[in-house]
């Protein structure tokens, strides 16, 4: 392969390449899994995939330096480990669905060196670039992996903390035991961490789908395992020495003499509160709603809701109830997607044709043999999704997570027309396939205002899914679950007004309280722990509000309780900070929300 050793501008790093500079930096590690195996002519076409995927990657900005590494390559990102963890996702939606070989990512944050090469070139070398080498030789190509280090990174951000799924513990070169997370969705988080091979098809009979990590050795190791349990949904099922051990979030370890026992604690735990969600979890109406519409399959299943009230988590715990009922479910987040591939309705159409074969295990290469040319885009999707349901027997409950950004595309009312279409095939066809086809949205804009037709849409046939902020009960029964009851009384009454029950500013209000870094008396005077979930959800409203003089102004006016003199209130209903209390008249969702933003305007 042709060599792509560079340095990406001028960083202002390296004055003098004689020197050795050390910094921070974030490393994306990728190879070709049996690259020496392949014949000449393919290695020839891998090589130059990697090199125009590489070349399209340091166009995009944020790479310091590219290294080629014959039958594979490192990037070096600079101050945004964002850019390292979108270009790793991109890469690897790129090669899956360009190439017939696997590649191997691994991402990692650390020191590394600047430095002369003998080629007078510049090379970056050191320890981050080394232990990028090893996460990534973990993997098999299925999905990047990355770092603990660079996991306590990205975790921090919104868009890319329900991304760091499926923690394991792996030995590397060395034989150190490290923790690393892989870079996917929500959807695809196993129920069980298991260090026991010997137990994993017992459990899986009993209904856990399961992911198997290694066997802990070293009372650090053992640390680790629980450390990383903490981001696990479910838990962590173990062997030590002399007996079985469950650590859950939320929950103290518990210990067991024998296994029989340690599965018998876990079917409790499992039928002593619903399975459809997550460990700490309280089932409300829209649970309900949603699990009756799997069960019964329904066209439509429509969940709008304000930013952060867990539209994403209602929609993949209905897929995972899907899954328990022996209903195929397919997720598609819409949120991965470029924005140009959404605008062209044509490579839109082929991603989503594409997700839902990939995840029903259909040969993408049918989608080609489907596409006719000399048919429009709607006629192709359905020729798609016809020959998807002719593959599959079963009922399919199929995701679409942030649906709004299509509906703001040109082609959105053809779309959404087409669907319709479906729907109204199930009833004038004996027998149709499409009557085994459930297709559930998330979305936050009114679809009355940008679906023209609203009589040749979904939204006219769907069930609508509300859901709506805790009530005093259901936050007393949050608090039990995370500690035992955190909070009662008067506090829980204070906390049902500062949260006003919104499910982000509840949960994670008691997460602090259950880890014992926040109290009543912290909140009061908002001394929030800095990088805590809370105070990052409030940083990035302010960030969001504060950058656009409308929605800022319109935020001081309903501080003055005039919210209704701006036009843009609408924006902070979208974001979940107000509420309409009656026709016109607009107040905080959560006192919190009011005396942060209130703090922030002085």
């Amino acid at each position: 392969p042709q060599h792509f050793l560079m340095l990406i501008g001028n960083t202002g790093i390296v004055s003098d390449r004689s020197e050795v500079k050390a910094q921070i930096v974030h490393i994306l590690y990728a190879d070709v899994v049996g690259y020496s195996r392949l014949p000449l002519e393919s290695k020839q076409n891998v090589d130059q995939a990697l090199q125009l995927a590489v070349s399209d990657e340091i166009s995009s900005g944020g790479v310091i330096t590219a290294v080629d590494n014959g039958d594979g390559f490192f990037l070096a990102f600079g101050d945004d480990p964002q850019r390292a963890a979108e270009a790793a996702w991109r890469l690897h939606s790129k090669f899956t669905q360009d190439l017939t070989v696997r590649i191997r990512i691994g991402l990692h944050s650390g020191v590394a060196f600047l430095r002369q090469d003998i080629r007078n070139g510049i090379n970056l070398t050191g320890p981050a670039v080394e232990r990028a080498q090893r996460i990534m030789s973990v993997g098999n190509g299925e999905w990047p992996f990355v770092s603990l280090e660079m996991w306590t990174i990205l975790k921090e951000f919104e868009c890319w903390r329900h991304r760091l799924v499926a923690p394991t513990l792996v030995r590397i070169k060395g034989d150190e035991m490290v923790a690393v997370w892989r870079l996917g969705t929500l959807s695809q988080i196993p129920d069980l961490l298991v260090t026991e091979p010997g137990q994993i098809e017992e459990l899986k009979a009993l209904g856990f789908r399961v992911m198997l990590s290694k066997l802990p050795r070293t009372i650090e190791e053992i640390g680790l395992l629980a450390r990383i349990s903490h981001s696990y949904p479910s838990g962590v099922f173990t062997c030590l020495p002399g007996g079985f051990t469950i650590i859950e979030r939320g929950h103290s370890e518990t210990f067991f003499d024998t296994v029989s026992d340690a599965i018998s604690a876990l079917i409790e735990r499992r039928t002593s509160r619903p399975s459809f969600g997550h460990s700490v979890w309280v089932e409300r109406e829209a649970d309900r709603m949603m699990r009756s519409a799997v069960e019964n399959r329904v066209s439509f299943i429509l969940v709008r809701s304000a930013r952060f009230t867990g539209k994403t988590t209602l929609l993949v715990a209905g897929k995972a109830y899907a899954e328990s009922i022996g209903t195929r479910a397919v997720f598609h987040d819409f949120r991965s997607e470029d924005l140009e591939a959404i605008r062209n309705n044509i490579q839109c159409y082929k991603s989503i044709a594409q997700t839902l074969f990939r995840q029903l295990g259909i040969d993408l290469a049918a989608i080609d043999q489907l596409w006719n040319q000399d048919l429009g885009a709607n006629s192709n999707l359905e020729r798609c999704v016809e020959y998807a349901l002719s593959e599959v027997s079963e009922p399919i409950f199929w995701a679409w997570d942030e649906a709004e950004r299509l509906m703001h595309q040109a082609y959105a009312d053809d779309l959404f027309g087409l669907l319709r279409s479906w729907h109204n095939r199930r009833a004038w066809e004996g027998n149709s396939p499409w009557a085994r086809l459930t297709i559930a949205f998330t979305y936050r804009v009114d679809a009355g205002a940008v679906i023209r037709n609203q009589q040749q849409s979904p939204f006219n046939v769907g069930l609508d899914v509300v859901i709506r902020d805790f009530s005093r009960s259901e936050m007393a029964e949050l608090s039990r679950q995370f500690g035992d009851v955190i909070v009662q009384g008067a506090d829980l009454d204070f906390m049902v007004q500062e949260t006003g029950g919104h499910p982000m500013l509840t949960s994670s209000a008691f997460e602090l309280m259950a880890a014992g870094s926040l109290g009543i008396t912290e909140l009061k005077n908002l001394l929030i722990p800095p990088a805590s979930r809370l105070l990052n959800h409030l940083d990035d409203l302010w960030r969001l509000i504060s950058s656009d003089s409308k929605l800022k102004e319109a935020c001081r006016l309903a501080l003055l309780k005039r919210a209704h003199e701006s036009s843009s209130v609408t924006g902070l209903v979208d974001l979940g900070v107000l509420i309409e209390t009656r026709p016109g008249e607009f107040d905080f969702r959560a006192n919190i929300y009011q005396r942060y933003f209130r703090a922030q305007l002085r």
